[in-house]
């Protein structure tokens, strides 16, 4: 490791003359301390990569093999793995139509014009959940929920989406409100499509069936 000398002296002078004082400072070569694959950016579906290629290696490598294999249990999953070919001196990659949720090791590999292995470099990245357009709100999975602790006399706004182990799908929504403290429960919906909702109440609680009401 290199080391710099680095010398200071004091103006206060002690005892009629200036202290001269020596300190040694290590160099750090930031270079080697990094990641030899850099995960740039993580997606769902998507994971941007920067290698360096070792200086000894740079003028000999004339392609090189871009690996991304899903990971389950620390172990790769063989069966899964996406190889690229790339040229030499190329420094930056994405990879993408991958899973979301998933963890995946990507790695570089460098060789020659013989095809001869200088370097190898990896590292492991996890996609984000992504969103399954295609998965449709659970309408038939899930048939009632009971939300408790709420405040009296509130509107909610209730939200249910169907989701896998890759993320979630389409929303499925609803506003109501909880009654005030006293108050009970008349007015109830019955259907409610795009542009209308039909409410349905006692009709007792009209007191008369012409009765008006607003």
């Amino acid at each position: 490791m290199l080391s710099f000398l680095i010398s200071f002296l004091f103006l206060k002078p002690v005892n009629g003359q200036g202290v001269q004082t020596q300190i040694f400072i290590p160099f750090l070569d930031w270079s080697e301390s990094l990641e030899p694959v850099e995960v740039i950016d993580v997606r769902n579906d998507r994971i941007d990569i920067h290698w360096r290629v070792p200086e000894e290696f740079l003028n000999a490598t004339t392609k090189q093999r871009l690996v991304v294999a899903i990971m389950k249990e620390q172990e790769l999953q063989k069966r899964h793995p996406k190889s690229f070919h790339v040229e030499g001196h190329l420094r930056d990659y994405t990879f993408i139509n991958l899973q979301g949720n998933t963890s995946y090791r990507v790695s570089v590999e460098a060789f020659s014009h013989d095809g001869t292995s200088l370097w190898y470099g990896s590292n492991v990245a996890k996609t984000s959940l992504a969103a399954l357009n295609w998965l449709p709100p659970p309408m038939e999975l899930m048939t009632s929920f009971l939300a408790t602790r709420l405040n009296p006399g509130n509107v909610y706004n209730i939200t249910i989406q169907a989701g896998t182990t890759f993320g979630y799908g389409s929303t499925a929504w609803i506003a109501t409100n909880t009654l005030a403290v006293g108050d009970s429960y008349i007015i109830k919906q019955k259907i409610r499509t795009p542009n209308s909702i039909i409410v349905a109440w006692p009709s007792a609680w009209m007191g008369a069936p012409n009765a008006k009401f607003s």
